[in-house]
């Protein structure tokens, strides 16, 4: 890397801050050429010199700032906060504000000067929303899951940690993990050559009710099943317009991919197609009848979307009491959140 010389910009370093042995304040630190044009340097600076960008729109709740301190602790701040040569963050806003929660007195830096004001901004949210594209291979993760919970606590570390929730190591182990307890999901062969007892369109009555094979989206199946009815309460399960390898799965057999919306759909078609599903099953409810409705957390703006356009609201969904345009269910990376959908009138 070639050195530059660096007019002198101050960090601030308290002189009562204990440093390691080797630490470099950023304001003794030189530059090097980091690309065309480019120029940076890279030390350790007073946490209240750096300036929050009003222009970044992530948000970090107080557990997500938590799981960040936490890292910091275990494995050491890898991940220096970038600025621009006002001290304007342009990546790091979370692990500024861990800093401030751990209570220390300096932070990493990497000071980047020769950006212009569009590549500060193009940066500033490339970096946060092209990482959202990223997934877990869950099965891949809850094989090497036994290997790295030993190594780790070896070492004193919980698996947790690494920010990973407990219900969600759970859910890991019971999609993936080898379980004895577990019923034999094989189905028998005699069973599989058999004649199908129920065929589509087949419509059966069980005591007070009625089971009917078809297509949710037909008009005039839902019209067989419900007849002069009108439901008060519906649950409702669509595909998330996702292949079946991206959704976890548990036991050893696969579910074959949906006839529809198995990822093939663009956003504006997934929309519609949820939207004539709600529709027929919004058609034959009462005025202020309630839906349940699964989606992934990756869809549930097309869901918002097409519940708006079959005159469905959003309705409250906690535990113990009311809170309006809630959703009901919790939402996390793997696990598709519930929401409640209200048919007006």
């Amino acid at each position: 890397m070639s050195l530059v010389t660096v007019r002198s910009m101050r960090a601030n370093i308290p002189a009562e801050t204990p440093l390691l042995a080797n630490a470099q304040p950023i304001d003794e630190a030189p530059r090097f050429a980091l690309d065309q044009g480019l120029t940076a340097r890279c030390g350790l600076c007073d946490p209240g010199v750096l300036q929050l960008n009003p222009k970044s729109h992530r948000v970090h709740s107080k557990a997500q700032i938590r799981k960040i301190a936490r890292a910091i602790e275990v494995s050491g701040f890898l991940d220096p906060v970038i600025v621009d040569e006002h001290w304007m963050i342009l990546s790091g806003h979370g692990r500024l504000n861990a800093v401030r929660y751990l209570k220390r007195s300096s932070v990493p830096v990497l000071q980047v000067f020769g950006l212009s004001d569009a590549k500060k901004l193009a940066f500033l949210h490339a970096h946060n929303r092209i990482a959202e594209d990223a997934r877990w291979d869950r099965e891949a993760l809850a094989f090497d899951l036994p290997e790295m919970t030993l190594l780790l606590e070896t070492a004193g570390i919980a698996v947790t940690d690494l920010g990973f929730e407990v219900a969600e190591l759970d859910q890991l182990v019971a999609d993936f993990g080898d379980n004895d307890d577990e019923p034999d999901d094989g189905i028998d062969d005699a069973i599989l050559s058999a004649p199908p007892v129920l065929q589509m369109g087949d419509l059966v009555q069980l005591g007070a009710h009625r089971l009917l094979v078809g297509d949710a989206c037909d008009a005039a199946a839902l019209d067989r099943l419900c007849g002069d009815e009108k439901v008060s309460a519906a649950f409702l399960d669509p595909p998330y317009n996702l292949s079946v390898r991206e959704i976890g799965g548990r036991g050893r057999v696969k579910h074959p991919e949906f006839a529809h919306a198995s990822g093939e759909m663009t956003p504006p078609e997934f929309v519609a197609f949820l939207e004539y599903a709600a529709g027929n099953a919004a058609r034959i409810s009462e005025a202020g009848a309630v839906h349940f409705v699964c989606m992934d957390w990756r869809h549930i703006r097309e869901l918002i979307e097409a519940g708006n356009a079959v005159n469905a609201g959003l309705i409250p969904g906690q535990r113990g009491g009311v809170k309006p345009g809630q959703w009901i269910g919790q939402a996390d990376m793997e696990r598709a959140p519930i929401g409640a959908l209200s048919m007006s009138a």
